[in-house]
């Protein structure tokens, strides 16, 4: 039948290059908000008044924060069994924190698992799980650790100790992450000609490796040191 062989070949170019669409989506998505909320008079006015010892300064100041996020990626990588130079690392590293800094959801990480695709033949799953991994648990820690900071300033210093010792088993409540990425159910059997079946394969892939990531113990408490000093 006609339709359904030209459904079949939509499905699966849609797989096929499902990433990439979406990296032209986001892309075009950051050019928007950056349209919207830069004016460029300001933006040349600025540039043109700029001390460039401010700049150089701010720009070193920087490094350490660029090196961490580096070193972070790096770590999971290793985990999932790639080593990616950092000429290719850094780069793909601070794209992704900016474009998902800038953009709805951090959807801009996307761009990230795009450039260690295309760059380190790094596969989409494993991108994809590098991302969900870093956002996840940086937007819990992130969270959890401003709610205890604020708890320590706003109550009585024994409220405050309270709620801190309350908290400490909830720092570590990402170690149980894999117990939750179990309970998805596997794909079906069989050949997937679906383009919804092949797509849930590859959202199963992706969960298997965030898992894989969660249950190194080691690396998770190293990859929160790294975390919490880039949030300090």
């Amino acid at each position: 039948m006609p339709d359904a062989d030209a459904a079949r070949g939509i499905g699966a170019f849609l797989l096929a290059h499902g990433l990439r669409i979406a990296n032209v989506a986001v892309l075009a998505l950051l050019v928007a908000v950056l349209y919207r909320q830069v004016d460029a008079a300001e933006l040349r006015a600025a540039v043109r008044d700029a001390d460039l010892r401010f700049v150089a300064a701010a720009f070193a100041l920087n490094l350490p924060g660029a090196g961490l996020f580096a070193i972070r990626s790096h770590l999971i990588l290793l985990r999932l069994g790639h080593r990616v130079e950092p000429r290719i690392l850094v780069p793909a590293m601070i794209l992704g924190n900016v474009a998902g800094s800038l953009t709805p959801a951090s959807a801009g990480e996307l761009l990230r698992a795009a450039a260690l695709r295309s760059h380190a033949k790094i596969p989409a799953a494993d991108g994809i799980a590098l991302v969900l991994f870093e956002r996840g648990v940086s937007i819990y820690l992130l969270a959890l650790g401003t709610g205890v900071a604020a708890a320590s300033v706003s109550l009585s210093f024994g409220q405050a100790l309270a709620v801190a010792a309350a908290a400490v088993p909830l720092f570590a409540a990402p170690a149980f992450a894999p117990v939750l990425l179990r309970l998805l159910p596997a794909p079906g059997a069989g050949e997937r000609t679906s383009l919804t079946a092949r797509t849930f394969a590859r959202v199963h892939e992706a969960a298997g490796q965030l898992r894989w990531i969660f249950e190194d113990r080691r690396l998770l408490i190293t990859w929160s040191i790294a975390t919490a000093l880039l949030f300090a």
